[in-house]
């Protein structure tokens, strides 16, 4: 591997010995170590900045991995922001569940978008369900006043239940 100019101490680029070659000082005001004590420095922050950012990095990883385990993210942008969402359930269900986490009704949880828009539709089924054992019409069940709906550009709900010892 040949060697550039860069690569040689002064003495062997002036083809001196080391006593004969001139002494280069690295700054005009501070000592050669003093300048070699700053670089030194200088390299370990930079060493301290790129452990950081690697920390950082398996932090981040590592929690989008236990939120995809436990059902936090979608992997759809807008659908793993959190919603209160308020369980509004017929009589006869006491709660639902989505991966395998029961939602007690009247109670107002902070979930993901995607697990408010699964609630969303358990509750609407249990309410179906609930008109059609009544005996109802499908106009009827349109009316309905128990309806929750996710308001789709602002995340609110709408008509949301309130608690009973609220």
């Amino acid at each position: 591997m040949p060697l550039d100019e860069y690569d040689l101490s002064t003495a062997d680029f002036l083809g001196v010995s080391e006593a004969e070659a001139p002494q280069v000082r690295l700054h005009p005001i501070l000592s050669n170590e003093e300048v070699l004590e700053a670089r030194a420095k200088a390299r370990s922050k930079i060493d301290a900045e790129r452990r950081k950012a690697a920390m950082r990095e398996v932090e981040e990883r590592e929690t989008h991995r236990l939120k995809t385990e436990e059902g936090l993210t979608s992997g759809i942008t807008g659908e793993d922001e959190l919603v209160n969402f308020s369980v509004n359930l017929p009589s006869w269900a006491p709660w639902i569940a989505v991966n395998g986490e029961p939602y007690w009704h009247g109670h107002t949880y902070p979930v993901p978008r995607h697990v408010a828009r699964s609630l969303a539709e358990q509750s609407q089924r249990s309410w179906w369900a609930d008109d059609q054992t009544e005996g109802k019409s499908i106009a009827q069940q349109l009316q309905g006043k128990h309806r929750s709906v996710i308001n789709g550009r602002t995340g609110a709900i709408d008509n949301a239940p309130r608690r009973f010892d609220a």
